[in-house]
């Protein structure tokens, strides 16, 4: 019986031996790839080892691919046909896992770790145990030399484990923190496509940490967004966009009648305000002439010499009254200029109260500057009012005034070759010069006003009191100044509205496929290839394991034991007993 079974166990081993394993290739069994990174503690890659995963239903022989200094495998001790890239596994039904450790490595990221104490950056070598203010730096972009689309394909989820023992006032923006045992753990997600600039900043004390982890996935989620509904939201910014270029346009159009009409009014303020010089002193000389004749009529006693006298007032009157009328002959054409100036000012001010009205319609920021300038424009207003009332006034009094001098003529006349017989016409005449001065009086006052309204608004406008005068030299913005830069400000403002209007055109339309754009990066079907090989085929999956070394204090080195004495023989022998 036992020779039976002898023979049956060597003539299974022969069948074994004669039938072959059924050879596959890579492609015919499904394949995963846990691709294992070491970091150096500044993040530099040291080494990549891939574990390769192999679902077989049935004993079947492998042929995979990769160029790698060395592999093994992790299913039995068996040693693996590897030549020129190309491993040969004999395995039975099953998983099968074999590593292999890659000979030029190149991740699709490259990460860079940095540390600062205090301020100053430190070697992660010289920071073990070390205490103060500490901030960990780290960044994660594209590696060019990668092949393939990982970088675009697959996300990243960086993890920071702090020491809470030794970290206090932990900061880290961006991060998902969670409390595991004593540890605080920061999670960050880094989306495919994107890079990372991480930092985290903590209070330490004899500081010590876990090596920083990084694990890449592909980024495949069954996701459903209602984009529509979400770019819906987009239209009423798009209208506010529009009634902002709407009212910026006014604003504009408003300050450019605003800066026209100024600048004519400040051109007519420059005429009006130098002709007031020559109308003041003309009226003045008048009043003068009136108030030395009505002196002389108050002291007439007829005879010669008062005769000759108030002949010589009265033609010093006539001088004076010739000087008034040249003066007043301008009178007429001022008061055309101001009441056009006027209608030109009231135009401008107007456009700048339509620009405010419509920027405030629009939901513009403050308007409260331009506010600021219409109610000093409205202040004018009332120094344009006061100067034509005085012109208006003026004119009424000058007529009078010019009937009354008629008069005061025929009277000097008859008075001048008849003033024996005149005895009789002198309370005429007195009277008639008497309502000449009070005439006189009111014109000049009113003059007065008017040149007054005029220099007022002139230096609103910053033009100087006398033309002539020489410049001071000091800068001061005036009205004028504020009309230009609110000008130049409001065309600005309104190409920047026409550009942002032009910018926000078809929003919805462009932010619905940025999105649906975003959404493709990480969700539907994504074709998985092999990170060792374009060569294998059928991979189902691929993942990163990228680990950077922990931080730690060296052990103390531990004393080398002492050798035991070498017992004696009777020692020995007594052990024995």
């Amino acid at each position: 019986m036992r020779k039976l079974h002898v023979y049956l166990a060597a003539a299974l081993a022969a069948v074994m031996v004669l039938t072959p394993a059924q050879a596959l290739a890579a492609g015919d069994v499904p394949k995963e790839e846990v691709v294992y990174a070491a970091l150096t503690p500044e993040g530099a890659l040291d080494t990549v080892d891939v574990v390769n995963i192999f679902d077989l239903a049935e004993a079947a022989q492998i042929t995979d691919h990769g160029d790698y200094a060395s592999v093994r495998s992790m299913t039995t001790t068996d040693q693996i046909d590897y030549d020129g890239g190309t491993a040969v596994i004999d395995a039975g039904p099953g998983r099968l896992y074999y590593e292999g450790r890659m000979t030029d490595p190149a991740l699709p990221w490259l990460v860079s770790l940095t540390y600062e104490l205090g301020g100053e950056e430190i070697a992660p070598a010289d920071l073990a145990g070390q205490s103060g203010e500490l901030a960990i730096h780290l960044t994660v972009e594209k590696d060019p030399d990668c092949p393939g689309t990982f970088f675009e394909d697959y996300g990243l989820q960086a993890v920071i484990t702090l020491d809470t023992a030794r970290c206090r006032n932990i900061d880290a923006p961006g991060a998902t923190a969670a409390n595991v045992g004593g540890d605080k753990q920061l999670t960050y997600t880094i989306l495919p496509g994107a890079g990372a600039d991480i930092t985290v900043t903590a209070d330490v004390t004899g500081f010590e940490m876990d090596g920083v982890a990084l694990n890449g996935v592909l980024m495949a989620m069954d996701l459903s967004l209602d984009t529509e509904g979400m770019t819906e939201e987009l239209t009423p910014l798009t209208g506010a966009v529009a009634e902002l270029d709407t009212g910026a346009s006014d604003l504009a159009s408003g300050a450019a009648d605003l800066a026209s009409g100024a600048a004519e009014l400040q051109t007519g303020l420059a005429g009006l305000n130098g002709q007031t010089a020559a109308l003041t002193e003309g009226s003045a000389a008048l009043l003068t002439g009136l108030q030395q004749l009505q002196a002389g009529l108050a002291g007439v006693t007829f005879t010669q010499e008062d005769a000759d006298a108030l002949t010589a007032s009265a033609a010093s009157l006539q001088t004076a009254a010739a000087s008034l009328a040249e003066g007043l002959g301008t009178v007429g054409a001022m008061a055309e200029s101001l009441t056009a100036l006027q209608t030109g000012y009231t135009t401008a001010a107007g456009g700048l109260r339509t620009a405010i009205d419509a920027m405030n319609a629009a939901g513009l920021p403050s308007t409260e500057p331009l506010e600021t300038v219409w109610q000093g424009l409205d202040a004018c207003n009332g120094q344009f009012a006061q100067a034509l009332a005085g012109l208006t006034g003026m004119g009424d009094t000058a007529a009078q005034l010019q009937t009354g001098m008629t008069e005061l003529a025929a009277s000097l006349g008859t008075l001048a070759t008849e003033l024996p017989g005149m005895v009789g016409a002198l309370p005429q005449l007195t009277g008639s010069v008497d309502a000449l001065v009070e005439a006189g009086t009111t014109l000049d006052a009113g003059i007065q006003a008017y040149a007054a309204g005029v220099t007022a608004v002139a230096e609103g406008f910053g033009l100087p009191e006398d033309p002539e005068a020489p410049e001071s030299g000091e800068e001061k913005t005036t009205l004028m100044d504020g009309v230009t830069q609110l000008n130049d400000g409001a065309a600005a403002l309104s190409e920047g509205a026409t550009a942002l209007a032009e910018g926000t055109e078809g929003l919805e339309d462009t932010v619905k496929e940025k999105i649906d754009g975003m959404l493709a990066a990480v969700s539907g079907d994504v074709d998985v290839t092999s990170f060792v090989s374009p060569e294998n085929e059928n991979v189902t999956a691929v993942q990163f394991v990228i680990t950077a070394p922990a931080i730690r204090v060296p052990a103390p080195e531990e004393p080398e034991p002492t050798p035991a004495p070498e017992r004696t023989f009777w020692q020995k022998l007594t052990d024995l007993f």
